[in-house]
């Protein structure tokens, strides 16, 4: 796959774009003026489709600068076929010490808000079986390497 077709559901929309030829992510942008308070939730349209095609999967991530400032992406697993507006979910999780950002963040129409990153995937048929397989881990988990 060397391009993905994105779809403008709005006039306004910025298509994704990416700063270098050699980045991952393509940036998404906000459609409009979206005010997340802190510690709580906002969904963020961006005003655009993208069709992910059979055998990928896009992830959209955090930006860093968005994550300095505490706002951490949630829920960014798009699947192929999905062909609705690609809203990102963002967590404010803003600092103490980022004293600007303490009643909440507003963010602008046009900001750069997260990025999505497209995988290439595996879709295995899922199998039960009657039991576990043996191995040397075993079903020890949190600690078990140690401190």
């Amino acid at each position: 796959m060397n391009k993905i077709k994105v779809f403008k559901l709005d006039p306004d929309a910025t298509v994704p774009t990416r700063h270098k030829t050699t980045d991952a992510g393509l940036d998404l942008y906000a459609l409009e003026d979206t005010y997340i308070a802190l510690g709580t939730t906002g969904k963020v349209k961006t005003g655009v489709a993208i069709e992910v095609p059979p055998g990928y999967v896009g992830r959209i991530s955090d930006r860093s600068g968005m994550a300095a400032k505490g706002l951490i992406v949630g829920a960014g697993v798009i699947d192929a076929g999905y062909s609705g507006d690609h809203t990102v979910v963002l967590h404010n999780f803003s600092a103490v010490n980022q004293k600007q950002y303490l009643d909440g963040y507003l963010v602008k129409k046009g900001d750069k808000i997260a990025q999505l990153v497209v995988y290439l995937i595996e879709t295995p048929e899922v199998q039960v079986v009657e039991q576990l397989w043996i191995s040397e881990r075993g079903n020890t988990g949190w600690g078990s390497s140690g401190t």
